[in-house]
């Protein structure tokens, strides 16, 4: 019956995955991202309608997930290759947002197959979309790897690669300023206190106990 049942979930996801991809994108998917949209022949569900949609598909994601003992490794796949071949912003922000409150809530399964799984360079990826809303939630993810990873596997991936360096380029790629929204996340990043919630005014000042943790 397990098996039964972690093959199923499996399956669910991918097949949604799939669905979001192939029919219920919110804008075509060809031009960019190369893949041949499906249900063109018939009636298609107005703009409200599919986020509607899209949004109930990646909520039944998100409790599937979280049934029994949090996220297993080829499910995480599935949204991660969601998000590596989709390059319109539109079709990326909800799925995104799923993966920031995924690693927000359930971090002890999270984070041990986002790694397992290199989910990194879904963040490094997305870091250089045009869109500031994306950059930011793809930092969310990063903040929440970086708070529940080891020192010693923290400095594996992201010192042995020079990560560091390369988000500062990839935050340039679109624009010479930050904004007070990008700056906010990535102090965030720094003190590793990471927010789901997007704060575009200035963060208050931390406590005196908080301690800088990603220089």
């Amino acid at each position: 019956v397990t098996i039964y049942n972690a093959v199923r979930r499996v399956g669910t996801v991918l097949q949604i995955m799939h669905t979001l991809k192939y029919y219920y994108w919110v804008v075509n998917p060809q031009d960019r991202s190369g893949v041949v949209p499906k249900g063109l022949d018939g009636p298609r569900p107005n703009h409200k309608e599919i986020l509607s949609l899209r949004a109930f598909l990646l909520l039944f994601v998100k409790q599937l997930l979280m049934k029994d003992y949090g996220v297993k490794e080829d499910e995480l796949q599935a949204i991660l290759n969601y998000l590596l071949t989709m390059h319109e912003d539109d079709n990326l922000m909800d799925v995104l947002q799923l993966l920031v409150a995924l690693m927000a809530e359930h971090p002890s399964s999270m984070i041990p197959a986002f790694d397992q799984r290199n989910g990194i360079q879904v963040v490094y990826k997305l870091l250089a979309s045009k869109t500031e809303g994306i950059r930011v939630q793809a930092l969310k993810v990063l903040g929440y790897f970086l708070k529940h990873l080891s020192q010693k596997r923290k400095a594996e991936v992201m010192l042995g690669h020079a990560l560091f360096s390369l988000l500062a380029e990839r935050l340039m790629l679109q624009t010479n300023t930050l904004t007070m929204t990008t700056y906010n996340v990535l102090f965030e990043i720094l003190i590793e206190q990471i927010s789901t919630q997007v704060v575009h005014m200035q963060h208050p000042d931390p406590e005196s106990s908080v301690k800088i943790q990603n220089p």
